[in-house]
């Protein structure tokens, strides 16, 4: 009489029924592989288009900035009632303005932080 341990190793050395289960532990790790791969492609696109979108928030910002900085230069008004001269502005008020720069919308804000020599403080902040 056989024990079952003889059969099991027997059944083995045959080789007999191996084919089937071989194919799909095969197939379950090709589809695991693909799977991965996948889905490292796709995080990488989304922090692309996110360093993207960064991109063009910051040159939208300094664009602005810039333009401030020429409108400063020029002692015309930055955030304040038109005919207002920068210079006349009063130390540590803010003043706010918009702008569109390409599709963005950004914030502009001044603030005149000494009155002599004239200094200004000049932040940007965009849309999301």
């Amino acid at each position: 009489m056989l024990t079952p341990q003889p059969l099991i190793v027997n059944r083995i050395k045959n080789e007999n029924g191996i084919a089937l289960p071989l194919a799909l532990v095969l197939g379950m790790l090709v589809t695991l592989s693909v799977l991965v791969a996948l889905n490292a492609t796709g995080h990488r696109l989304r922090m692309t288009a996110l360093n993207q979108h960064r991109g063009t928030l910051f040159y939208a910002d300094e664009a602005a900035v810039q333009a401030a900085f020429i409108k400063l230069g020029r002692d015309l008004p930055v955030g304040a009632p038109p005919g207002t001269k920068p210079s006349a502005m009063v130390v540590g008020v803010p003043a706010a303005e918009t702008m569109t720069i390409g599709t963005r919308t950004v914030t502009l804000t001044v603030t005149k932080t000494q009155a002599s020599p004239l200094q200004y403080k000049v932040e940007a902040k965009s849309d999301i």
